[in-house]
């Protein structure tokens, strides 16, 4: 008997230890999915405002500081830095541009483009199982340090925030 539990106990461990996480090549394909079906997609109705527009905040989601042209959005402990950038149009590549010469071998640098506007997710690793992700269309951004696991929802979401801008 004592063979057979610890057989049991074996083979689960060894199950459960494969399932560590996501790979970079899994979350990177995932996340890229999620930011492009987002970037597409109708843009919902604002539904907060900071002085210098309104946006779509998710239900799950709260704003934690407003300044005129940020705030800080907050879901659970995660933190996302959200810039609006008047003085900058919907296709504008400038911020995209400054990320791309400041980080040079990013793990995504995903470009979107559609109606006249341009969008880009890109995200680079900082730490072992930190991630840093910006999206932005145009001149407008949301930026967050995440968990690799979480890339893939934020990054649809953070699109989603974006692209209801106004």
């Amino acid at each position: 008997m004592k063979k057979w539990i610890s057989l049991i106990a074996v083979t689960l461990f060894a199950l459960t230890s494969g399932c560590g996480g996501i790979s970079d090549k899994e979350m990177k394909k995932q996340a890229e999915e999620s930011a492009s079906k987002s970037f597409e997609a109708k843009s919902q109705k604002p539904n907060e405002k900071i002085e210098s527009g309104s946006f779509y905040l998710p239900e799950d989601y709260s704003i934690s500081s407003k300044k005129p042209n940020n705030a800080i959005l907050t879901k659970g402990g995660q933190k996302f830095l959200l810039f609006i950038n008047k003085n900058e149009r919907k296709d504008s590549k400038t911020s995209y541009a400054t990320l791309r010469k400041e980080y040079k071998k990013p793990l995504i640098d995903k470009t979107f483009t559609e109606d006249g506007e341009f969008g880009y997710l890109f995200v680079r690793k900082t730490k072992e199982k930190e991630y840093e992700a910006t999206a932005g269309i145009g001149g407008n951004k949301l930026t967050a340090l995440i968990k690799k696991e979480d890339v893939p929802a934020a990054a649809g979401t953070m699109m989603k925030v974006l692209k209801s801008i106004q």
